[in-house]
């Protein structure tokens, strides 16, 4: 099992951004808008359209068009300020790491760490990125990934594809001010633990 490594300052130590010049500021000034967009989220488009297609393809192009959806970071900026995470605020600690709420993001999806940002707009308390590996890994064959739709499980036996920790650390420094981004690390010695916490 990997360790956790917080990677980045606690939110109440970073200055916020004036959103007052953002394309989405608008979604503050015009709470209709908001009040819209948040009905039209209770659609069930992902059970009804994205979900048959999704599961329609091999489970890692799906993999795949997931994470080009996540590039494309004015979507989920917008998705941000109209994502009622305050239904689930329990704010509370991991130590002394202060989060808004209980609910975080496993390590697994973001493996190269890549795309914390629009992770975070989800209204996660916590997101957790890699797992990151001291050398750069390709990962095993394909296929590694198997769906067991019967049991609602997805085997993952990926081999922990990444970019590295080197290159892990210049990502997630360029992220922006939000919820705490933890990074998993798997190290097969003192060594290489030590390289990944450096």
């Amino acid at each position: 099992m990997g360790s956790l490594l917080d990677l980045r300052e606690p939110p109440s130590t970073v200055a916020e951004h004036d959103c007052s010049a953002s394309p989405t500021a608008s979604f503050k000034r015009r709470p209709w808008i908001r009040r819209l967009l948040r009905q039209a989220t209770r659609v069930p488009l992902y059970k009804r359209v994205i979900r048959p297609v999704l599961f329609s393809l091999p489970p890692e192009m799906s993999l795949k068009l997931a994470e080009m959806a996540l590039w494309v970071r004015p979507l989920w900026r917008a998705h941000r300020y109209f994502v009622d995470s305050g239904s689930f605020a329990r704010p509370t600690t991991i130590g002394q790491l202060p989060l808004t709420n209980r609910v975080g993001l496993a390590a697994c999806l973001d493996k190269k760490c890549l795309y914390a940002d629009s992770l975070r707009d989800f209204g996660f308390g916590y997101v957790v990125v890699g797992t990151v590996t001291r050398e750069r890994r390709k990962g095993n064959r394909r296929p590694r990934l198997l769906r067991r739709p019967r049991d609602g499980a997805l085997l993952n036996a990926m081999g922990f594809p990444n970019d590295g920790a080197e290159v892990a650390r210049q990502r997630l420094a360029r992220a922006g001010p939000g919820a705490p981004v933890l990074a998993s690390i798997a190290a097969l010695g003192g060594d290489d633990t030590a390289a990944c916490i450096d």
